[in-house]
């Protein structure tokens, strides 16, 4: 008679993983996806092919309509580029990656700032046109037929440019073409200017400050981005222009949005007994599942050094009867 070797619980090692798995489970999955870029020069962050931006590299730059990259690495936005009979010329450099704006589980939003250095180039006076920085649906899309070409909805920082430097705006557009805070601009952008933008989601504010030289024009909004925005955002610029003239010069561009699962609020007492208990219960529930686990692992052992010495001295046992009858 012969007995199959017994095979004990595994390795200790395992172990650690089904504790680690279980411990994962007891905590709240939140998704985030920081967008950190700073780009001085677009050379080599705009793809070749335009139909494979996104796909070749992460981070790129993709270009649509009458966009391009120009010898200097800079991109330019709303000129007739490719010499197509348009009524009005547009264009737009999008970053292919999509920003997390919100998680629906937990209602956080990011913070974002962004800087970006762009001029206005023409062959005579400035035209009518206008440049914008945009936050809309992911992935991004083009239509005619709606306002600056979007689907869905959107958050444009709009810079309206008329013949003459005094008539130039900056206003502040969410979901319609009717902008929520304008403010002239008594400059002209043929030498470039500096903008910046930042959203604090936690006191809702929206801030552009915009620098020429030594004067800077702030402008602010009070808006809710989560209640306009969906979760996942593109971000990038758009032109548009009904004269083959005009051209935007952006030379630089840097974006930074928070990683929701770092983001922190002032809480009320009330939360912060909240938070304090639901840590507590989560700590009772991760020790409780350890202190299973490791009595178990203890009484598993325990057991299979039982059943292995059983095994080993009945094998034993019946090898010496079956020796003593070959004996006989």
């Amino acid at each position: 008679m012969m007995f199959g070797k017994f095979h004990c619980l595994p390795h200790p090692l395992r172990l650690s993983y089904i504790l680690l798995f279980i411990i994962s489970l007891s905590l709240d999955f939140i998704p985030s996806m920081q967008i950190s870029f700073n780009y001085s020069n677009f050379k080599k962050h705009v793809s070749a092919d335009r139909g494979l931006c996104g796909l070749e590299a992460d981070g790129q730059i993709c270009l649509y309509g009458d966009a391009y990259l120009n010898p200097r690495g800079e991109i330019a936005v709303d000129s007739n580029h490719w010499h197509v009979d348009y009524l009005y010329y547009w264009s737009a450099a999008v970053y292919s990656e999509p920003m997390i704006f919100w998680n629906r589980q937990n209602i956080k939003i990011a913070n974002f700032n962004s800087e970006f250095s762009f001029l206005v180039v023409s062959s005579k006076d400035i035209e009518t046109g206008s440049f914008s920085f945009f936050m809309s649906d992911f992935p991004y899309s083009h239509s005619e037929d709606e306002y600056l070409g979007f689907f869905g909805s959107f958050l444009t920082i709009e810079f309206n440019f008329e013949s003459k430097a005094i008539d130039n705006q900056v206003g502040i557009h969410v979901n319609s073409v009717d902008s929520k805070r304008t403010k002239s601009i008594p400059f002209e952008f043929t030498e470039g200017s500096t903008v910046r933008v930042d959203y604090d989601s936690i006191n809702s504010n929206l801030s552009i400050s915009v620098q020429h030289k030594d004067s800077t024009i702030f402008l602010s909004h009070v808006v809710q981005l989560k209640t306009i925005l969906p979760e996942n955002v593109s971000v990038g610029f758009i032109g548009k222009t009904n004269s083959t003239d005009n051209e935007y010069i952006i030379s630089s561009w840097s974006f930074l949005s928070t990683s929701i699962n770092d983001l922190e609020e002032p809480d009320s007492p009330y939360q912060q007994s909240k938070s304090n208990l639901k840590f507590s219960l989560l700590s009772f529930i991760i020790g409780l599942a350890a202190g299973t686990i490791l009595l178990i692992s203890l009484i598993g052992g325990i057991l299979c050094q039982f059943l292995y010495y059983w095994n080993y001295t009945t094998l034993a046992r019946v090898e010496e009867e079956d020796d003593r009858k070959v004996k006989q």
